[in-house]
């Protein structure tokens, strides 16, 4: 075949699919897969956000933990798309610089559903996507991201499953959480504690090794102790202390449950249950355990956190926007901003034993903490 037309072809073959645009950092890359080769009208079909990490790098799950920030997307759909709500697999527990994380680290998938509208022109080509922002970290925390794009050509015909998606998509479903049908959880709340109770459906086989809890809710749980998960007359139940800068406790507790081995028929490791309070549980946080620390105690604590917390490298970019704010303000030339926010910006992993971002003090650092 003629070398030209061989081209013609390539490039024919190459603009009918999906052509992505990634967006990396010095640690992490984030880009777009589609489960399909192309987009029908007003037919549903799934996007995932993959997210590469360097060796001994992470980023954060929804819920970070005791400090980090979670993954989002500011998404950037053509008029008449929509977004569901983006699934995360399940995270690791972790623990880095002496705070208790959940996060991920290598290479994750999270899925979301698109749903285009039904008046779609066919022929045509739409771009996916938004801005990804995350914050990776190691023995320093970077914030991350950027604007990361799918496009998918518009044909009038079933979506058909791309061959490379089809592993990477298998794979992620896997590491989803299922919504525990037959299952029931239950809370409590005590002066300064907090305990679930979860029973699993009738014939289930509590024989799954080691178990997490991931809380929905951030800065529920005191996380000293590790929130260990025991196994009670065949149900799963945890208490830990609740954090006393907790201001009340929510109307209901959700999370994630993760075991060593499968929770169902399909070997899905992960199941979100969402615990109602019993009727003689008030909904609010005792004030014993703040009253116990006295004013002076709760103040020193405030002030020291306030001098911690601005030493961090991951708060220098937001200081260097307030000075090109006071720049601005002052009418002066605007034209050096992009220069001081970049070399503040990267300064900030230059600084040596400089803590990452966290919520409060702690122990050392450390590698990702097993189930067990």
């Amino acid at each position: 075949m003629n070398p030209l037309r061989i081209a013609l072809v390539a490039c024919c073959l190459a603009l009918s699919h999906a052509s992505a645009q990634s967006v990396s950092s010095d640690h992490v890359t984030a880009e777009w897969m589609s489960e399909t080769t192309h987009v029908q009208p007003g037919t549903p079909f799934w996007l995932g956000l993959k997210l590469t990490h360097a060796e001994h790098w992470h980023t954060y799950w929804t819920n970070p933990g005791e400090s980090g920030f979670a993954t989002t997307v500011e998404w950037s759909l053509p008029e008449g798309f929509s977004a569901d709500p983006i699934q995360w697999p399940f995270p690791k527990w972790s623990l880095a610089m002496g705070q208790v994380t959940f996060g991920y680290d290598g290479t994750v998938m999270a899925l979301v559903r698109i749903t285009p509208p039904a008046n779609l022109e066919v022929g045509s080509s739409v771009k996916l996507g938004g801005e990804v922002s995350w914050l990776e970290c190691e023995d320093v925390c970077i914030p991350g991201g950027g604007e990361a794009s799918l496009s998918l050509p518009v044909k009038n015909e079933p979506p058909a499953v791309d061959a490379q998606s089809v592993t990477p998509f298998k794979e992620a479903r896997a590491k989803l959480p299922f919504i525990g049908t037959g299952w029931s959880a239950t809370a409590e709340a005590g002066s300064t504690t907090l305990s679930i109770r979860v029973r699993p459906p009738e014939g289930f086989s509590t024989d799954v090794g080691a178990v997490r809890f991931f809380p929905d809710q951030e800065s529920l749980f005191d996380y000293a102790d590790g929130l260990p998960v025991r196994q009670e007359d065949g149900e799963f139940v945890v208490e830990g202390k609740l954090n006393p800068a907790n201001e009340g406790l929510p109307e209901r507790v959700s999370g994630l449950w993760v075991a060593e081995k499968g929770l169902n028929a399909k070997g899905q490791k992960a199941v979100h249950l969402v615990a109602t309070f019993g009727a003689d549980t008030a909904a609010s946080v005792p004030a014993a355990a703040v009253e116990k620390r006295g004013l002076p105690m709760v103040l020193l604590f405030a002030f020291l956190g306030g001098i911690i917390l601005n030493a961090m490298p991951c708060v220098f970019p937001v200081i260097s926007l307030k000075i090109l704010g006071f720049v601005n303000l002052a009418g002066s030339d605007p034209t050096p901003k992009s220069d001081l926010r970049w070399s503040v910006a990267r300064s900030a992993p230059r600084m040596p034993g400089a803590p990452p971002c966290r919520r409060s003090a702690g122990r050392t650092p450390g590698a990702p903490v097993p189930y067990a």
